[in-house]
């Protein structure tokens, strides 16, 4: 029952937040023009992304006025045009991946892929701010020391209230609440680093193809053969990944007619508010990070 390390203060995991890019102004044109390139980037217009659903890198095509080659689906193809759209975005091994936090201002995304068939992106979020921006509602201050007993038992509630996927999950996982404050503190704070995917121009989704919530995206089962998807049978890498507040994020579409670098499909502005992370969210995880140190000391 182990998530991985997610980044060090301050945080760059985005919210798990799908009902925003399920949804669309005409037709679900925003879900049906966002894939799962742009979720692990965490680029979402405010409209549909007029030149096709984004490819890696595509962006870097039209902004370096360069030819397209012929599109291939394998690892190094795919890992070298995320890299190329994106100067700012690294690799990062599994092992890395599994023992390290990303530095402040990075989240995680992984790269999984049918050779010659289809590839597949997922990222992790921190399902802890959907909590962090009910705090008010709930009277919550940050606590000082003598606080932190009462702090826990009632943070706990709101979790249970807010987040009960990950709360139910700690119970199905073995964890019993209530014998130690600290532990339970401590554990859903790790569950709520979790991940997520947007499978092409379908719904954004927590769940595997076992629809078994994404803690570890090596132990997933991302074979959807069965339900008459993909089965993407490769893992290719892991990636460290900045959050909007930290760098920008680039990918485009691309059609033939609209091979002009004018019509490069990349407008900052274009990008949704509130979909990463606040001054406030990342106070309260310092929060909670020194709470939970203080009953492991």
């Amino acid at each position: 029952m182990k998530s991985l390390p997610p980044s060090k203060p301050d945080f760059g995991e985005p919210r798990y937040n799908p009902i925003r890019w399920n949804t669309g102004n005409v037709k679900n044109i925003v879900q049906a023009t966002h894939n799962c390139y742009t979720y692990m980037l965490n680029d979402l217009y405010y409209s549909g992304r007029h030149a096709g659903k984004p490819q890696p890198g595509w962006y870097y095509v039209l902004n370096n006025n360069k030819k397209l080659d012929s599109y291939k689906i394998n690892c190094s193809y795919v890992i070298n045009g995320v890299l190329k759209d994106n100067k700012s975005v690294r690799r990062m091994s599994e092992k890395e991946a599994h023992s390290q936090m990303c530095q402040p201002g990075f989240y995680k995304g992984v790269l999984v892929v049918s050779p010659d068939n289809d590839y597949h992106f997922a990222r992790q979020d921190n399902r802890m701010i959907k909590v962090y921006r009910n705090m008010k509602k709930h009277k919550m201050k940050v606590p000082n020391e003598k606080e932190y007993l009462p702090f826990i038992r009632k943070f706990i509630k709101i979790c249970k209230l807010e987040i009960p996927i990950i709360y139910d999950l700690a119970i199905s996982h073995g964890h019993v609440f209530g014998k130690h404050l600290g532990d339970d503190l401590k554990i859903l704070w790790k569950l709520s680093f979790s991940w997520s995917h947007k499978p092409g121009a379908g719904k954004v989704t927590d769940k595997d193809a076992d629809h078994t919530i994404i803690l570890d995206p090596s132990k997933a089962n991302w074979n959807f053969s069965k339900k008459g998807g993909i089965n993407y049978n490769c893992m290719c890498t892991y990636f460290e990944i900045p959050s909007n507040r930290t760098h920008e994020t680039f990918s485009s579409g691309l059609h033939e007619q609209m091979f002009t670098k004018k019509n490069l499909d990349n407008r900052n502005t274009r990008i949704q508010e509130g979909i990463s992370s606040s001054h406030d969210d990342r106070i309260w995880d310092k929060t909670l990070r020194k709470v939970i140190a203080s009953f492991n000391n």
